[in-house]
């Protein structure tokens, strides 16, 4: 069985995850994952999801309302439980677009617009601790919360007055902008696997 996210942008969008049979033909009884709920925070752009037993971690991706939903089962299906984080409380975290959880337990976000990897602990709802890597190396760090894998570019787009440190290649990931300050390549999918972290740079295209 496959499950598969909807960008969910344009006025046709689906703002659900679809559920798909291996034979790639949609499930007949419940074709959508997420039951619709009055009650429900909306998706807008829905990107990568995690589950993690019967709760379900799913990135959602418009710069207007930057968030991890937990959704949680119920039968087929998966209702909506709360939003776990959104950017007010994790700065770092604008245009997720990917949540996997790590061996360590705690939830790590890629954002897509700020170009960082940050970790979020499950029971506080709180970035982690600054990744000890990057404190050892740049002992006078002004990192954004939470941070795991850095921008090496300081002035980050849809982030503020806060400026954080530059951390070179490869241990920060390059944010590049065209002319008029727009985001070119951004960090995207992660995986953690055996205490590794694996990390998509669209502008090193690797």
């Amino acid at each position: 069985m496959w499950w598969i996210s909807y960008r969910g942008e344009s006025r046709h969008g689906v703002d659900n995850i679809g559920v798909f049979e291996d034979d790639g033909f949609p499930r007949r009884m419940h074709p959508l994952l997420l039951d619709p709920s009055p009650t429900a925070h909306p998706l807008h752009i829905a990107r990568g999801f995690a589950l993690v037993g019967d709760d379900l971690y799913i990135a959602n991706a418009w710069r207007k309302d930057s968030h991890i939903a937990l959704y949680q089962r119920h039968g087929d299906t998966f209702r909506f439980k709360e939003v776990l984080a959104k950017t007010e409380q994790v700065a770092a975290m604008v245009h997720p677009f990917d949540v996997e959880l790590g061996d360590d337990g705690r939830i790590y976000v890629s954002c897509q617009d700020t170009n960082t990897v940050v970790s979020l602990v499950p029971e506080t709802r709180k970035p982690a601790p600054v990744a000890p890597h990057l404190r050892k190396q740049y002992l006078k760090g002004n990192f954004l919360p939470g941070t795991f894998v850095a921008s090496s570019h300081g002035k980050l787009p849809e982030y503020g007055d806060r400026t954080p440190l530059d951390v070179p290649s490869p241990l920060g990931l390059k944010v590049v902008l065209d002319k008029h300050g727009m985001q070119r390549h951004s960090v995207r999918g992660i995986v953690v696997h055996r205490k590794h972290l694996y990390v998509a740079d669209e502008a090193a295209t690797q």
